[in-house]
């Protein structure tokens, strides 16, 4: 698999954010739904610019998750040590898209909506560049053309009237209430 073969079909999974233990236990923050959706996922992937990849695989040796479900400590197998662990701090994580189920009717995986275009009455209006969560609300944040400020929107039924993936292109709708 080429290096732009690999790289389109991971998805970044979670985030390693802090050693647990003295053993090179990590603590990991992950960005799932459901914990099964991490069912058959054998291996991580985190960049590397020193490979033609631009990513390496990390084995895990166990997995197991919190009381919080979004957490997780994980075993890899080449961190022994609390020491190696403290390099690996908020190192994002990735997985095989392939390793995921596909999303429902109405749900996406982000990664398939950061730099779709973002059209308002007919206009484009810029490209979607970043996708975060405030409160439990999801938000699209906007690259506007002809401004240097970047707009939030809700993802919301009340502001995304539709999302086609095929053309790349999110319509937006009542948006002269956030403006």
């Amino acid at each position: 698999m080429s290096s732009t073969e690999l790289s389109n079909n991971l998805v970044e999974i979670g985030r390693i954010l802090k050693p647990f233990g003295v053993k090179g236990e990590l603590k990991v923050l992950f960005y799932i739904d459901e914990l099964s959706d991490l069912q058959n996922v054998k291996e991580f992937y985190v960049k590397d610019r020193k490979l033609e990849s631009g990513f390496r695989e990390l084995t895990f040796t166990s997995l197991k998750f919190t009381e919080n479900p979004e957490y997780a400590k994980v075993m890899f197998t080449d961190i022994t040590d609390r020491t190696i662990a403290e390099a690996w701090r908020l190192v994002p994580l990735f997985i095989k898209k392939e390793c995921l189920a596909s999303p429902s009717d109405g749900e996406y995986f982000i990664t398939d909506l950061i730099d779709l275009e973002a059209w308002y009455q007919d206009k484009k209006i810029g490209i979607v560049f970043n996708i975060f969560e405030v409160a439990n609300q999801e938000l699209f944040v906007i690259k506007q053309e002809h401004t240097k400020q970047d707009l939030a929107i809700p993802f919301t039924e009340r502001y995304v009237s539709s999302i086609s993936l095929e053309e790349k292109k999110i319509v937006f709708e009542n948006l002269d209430e956030l403006l």
